[in-house]
C-alpha cells in the first residue's frame, strides 16, 4: 500500500495532465498491463474524484486483477455518477457473480435521489430562480392590474409558479445532500471481522469482500453499520471504504 501511494504521488507531482493519465491507464489496460492501468486511474482519481468514466476503467482493471471488493467499490462510485447507465450496474452484477453471488444488486438510492442528483443542482437552482421571477412577474400584474399585458388564468398559474418554486428548491437540496452523502461503504478485503463491543474484542463473524454496508453511527475508530441482511454490527472504519465521490 506504501509502495502504491509512493507511486501515485510521484505521477500526480509529474508534467501528467489528467487526460495524460487516463489515456496511460487505458492503454496499460489494452495491453492488459492492469497494475500499471490501477497506478493511472488512481492517480487521475485522486485529482478527479467525480470522473465517471475512470471510475469505471479503474473498477475494470480491479475486475481483471480479481480484487472483486475494489472493482465494485470504483463500480459503486461510477453508479452513483452515472445512475442510468447500464453498462455499470452490469459491472456491478457480474462482479458479484464472480464473488460466487447471485443475489440481485439494487442501487443504494432511490429512483428520485438518482434523478434528483442526474439533473443537477446548478439545474434546479436556475430553474427555481426562472420561476421565482416569472411569479414575481405575475405577482406584479396582479398588483398593478396591467391590462394591456393579457395572461389567462393569472392567480393559478401563480400558485402553479410558487409550487415549482418549492419543488425546484428541494430538488436543488436534495441534490448537493445526494453528491455529499457518504452513509455507504464497500468491504474491499476478503473477510473483515465483525467486533463483540467498542473495545475491539473480535467475534467469530465476517463480512465478505463485495457487500454494502450502510454507515449508521461513527465511534472512534469503530464504525456502526447496517449489513446486507439488516443487522446493526460493528466494524473497524479502516476495514471499510466508502462510497463517495468528492
Amino acid at each position: 500500500m506504501l509502495i502504491r501511494n509512493l507511486i501515485i504521488f510521484l505521477l500526480l507531482s509529474g508534467p501528467l495532465s489528467a487526460n495524460e493519465l487516463f489515456d496511460k491507464g487505458y492503454k496499460a489496460a489494452q495491453d492488459k498491463n492492469f497494475s500499471e492501468a490501477i497506478l493511472h486511474f488512481e492517480a487521475l482519481v485522486s485529482i478527479e474524484p467525480a470522473n465517471s468514466s475512470a471510475l469505471f476503467n479503474l473498477g475494470n482493471a480491479y475486475f481483471a486483477e480479481k480484487k472483486y471488493g475494489k472493482a465494485i467499490l470504483n463500480f459503486e462510485k461510477a453508479h452513483k455518477l452515472q445512475p442510468g447507465d447500464d453498462e455499470i450496474q452490469l459491472a456491478i452484477t457480474n462482479t458479484y457473480a464472480a464473488l460466487g453471488r447471485s443475489d440481485n444488486w439494487d442501487s443504494a438510492y432511490t429512483f428520485l435521489e438518482s434523478t434528483f442528483f442526474r439533473i443537477g443542482s446548478f439545474t434546479w437552482s436556475i430553474l427555481a430562480l426562472f420561476f421565482s421571477l416569472f411569479s414575481a412577474f405575475l405577482l406584479f400584474i396582479l398588483i398593478a392590474r396591467v391590462k394591456r399585458i393579457v395572461i389567462p388564468f393569472k392567480v393559478p398559474l401563480l400558485f402553479f409558479s410558487l409550487f415549482l418554486i418549492v419543488l425546484f428548491s428541494y430538488a436543488a437540496s436534495k441534490a448537493v445532500i445526494y453528491s455529499e452523502d457518504n452513509r455507504f461503504a464497500i468491504v474491499t478485503s476478503e473477510k473483515i471481522p465483525i467486533l463483540k463491543n467498542e473495545f475491539g474484542e473480535m467475534s467469530d463473524r465476517t463480512l465478505n469482500e463485495g457487500e454494502r454496508v450502510e454507515i449508521i453511527k461513527e465511534l472512534d475508530s469503530y464504525l456502526l453499520v447496517l449489513n446486507s441482511t439488516g443487522e446493526e454490527v460493528l466494524v473497524l472504519s479502516t476495514d471499510v471504504e466508502r462510497i463517495q465521490t468528492f
